[in-house]
């Protein structure tokens, strides 16, 4: 069980089924298009301006998972059948929201990759809340270029005593 927080075009949701074909993965979004119109980390960038102009990101992220959503249909005997629902089940909604619901509903991740918002107060409270509910999951997640998301990283591993390891330079994998 994997929850994705920030899935945005699909494409790491999509990766994540591929190579976990047998994973439910829960992908958390606002894919609110005004939202990076108006933040900038995207606004200034000619690659985000372009992604935008191709439409409401949430059905560009629908187009791309199309494939892999719930239930994800397998034939009997494959390398993927399994007993355990799996596929892609979207949750338009803030990140936080959704690990509130997910853990009301005993979901258990193995699994948590943190994408959503790179700014230094989101990513604190998204960080420590997933240590809150779900202390046995890992928590990965990427951007560790940017300093507000390394800031509040430290800060959860370090009030949770928790280790940190960053594997990369500018598309970096963090897991406390």
């Amino acid at each position: 069980c994997i929850i994705e927080l920030g899935s945005w075009l699909g494409r790491s949701a999509n990766f994540i089924a591929v190579e976990a074909p047998n994973a439910m993965i829960f992908a958390v979004d606002l894919w609110d298009n005004s939202i990076f119109q108006h933040d900038e980390h995207y606004s200034k960038s000619s690659m985000f301006i372009e992604i935008l102009n191709n439409g409401p990101i949430h059905q560009q992220f629908m187009r791309n998972t199309w494939e892999a959503r719930y239930p994800r249909s397998s034939t009997p005997g494959s390398a993927s059948a399994s007993s355990f629902p799996s596929g892609i089940v979207p949750m338009r909604m803030d990140s936080r929201e959704a690990l509130r619901i997910l853990k009301e509903i005993d979901v258990s991740p193995d699994l948590i990759y943190v994408d959503a918002n790179h700014h230094y107060q989101p990513v604190l409270d998204d960080v420590s809340l997933c240590v809150e509910l779900f202390p046995d999951a890992l928590i990965v997640g990427d951007d560790w270029h940017y300093e507000e998301v390394q800031r509040a990283v430290k800060e959860v591993a370090a009030k949770h005593d928790k280790e940190l390891y960053v594997h990369g330079s500018n598309l970096s994998l963090i897991h406390i």
